[in-house]
């Protein structure tokens, strides 16, 4: 007689001998980092979230430029401008909290031309990475950088600058604002 050959059934109960014996190392360690990853992807949320409820109210008491000088270069070039802060004041401590990395806090010479409506240009900037940084009280102090305009649009014509600042949180977008005081110049050669 030819005897029967038996198949194993995928879930027979000899398949489960070892049902009770532990799991190994990597497996061990793929739940642990797994479990870890959700746990971390949970709190970066709530962290981000929290900051929808925190007030941020920065202000600034006082902007003050002035020409050092105005300097016609070539016909190419148009002309160079330098510029001192004679006075700025601003206190943006109230945009640090748990979830704030930095500030970015910038200086915008805004005018217009006839080439060119709005022209703008930074003329002063500084990354401010803790709390106490975060005054800012600048007096008589040139910029960093000059403005140079592409023709003749310099030469009596009014210039309006504003403090800008940019917040680099831990997690979450970034978010940026102006604050409400504006000086406003014109420059005469």
């Amino acid at each position: 007689k030819k005897k029967k050959k038996t198949q194993k059934v995928a879930f027979s109960p000899n398949n489960f001998k070892n049902i009770n014996t532990m799991h190994s190392y990597l497996s061990r360690l793929n739940s642990i980092f797994a479990y870890f990853c959700v746990v971390l992807v949970i709190m970066t949320s709530a962290n981000y979230a929290t900051t929808f409820f925190i007030e941020t109210n920065p202000t600034i008491e006082s902007i003050t430029m002035e020409p050092y000088y105005v300097q016609r270069s070539n016909h190419i070039h148009g002309h160079n401008m330098s510029l001192g802060i004679k006075k700025l004041v601003a206190d943006l401590s109230t945009l640090f909290t748990w979830n704030t990395r930095q500030v970015f806090a910038y200086v915008v010479a805004t005018y217009k031309t006839e080439k060119n409506f709005r022209n703008e240009v930074i003329v002063w900037d500084k990354i401010i990475r803790n709390k106490s940084e975060a005054i800012i009280d600048l007096s008589n102090v040139e910029t960093k950088y000059p403005i140079l305009d592409d023709g003749y649009g310099l030469v009596n014509n009014e210039i309006e600058f504003r403090l800008h600042y940019e917040v680099l949180p831990i997690s979450g977008i970034m978010y940026y604002g102006s604050l409400d005081l504006t000086e406003k110049l014109i420059f005469e050669m």
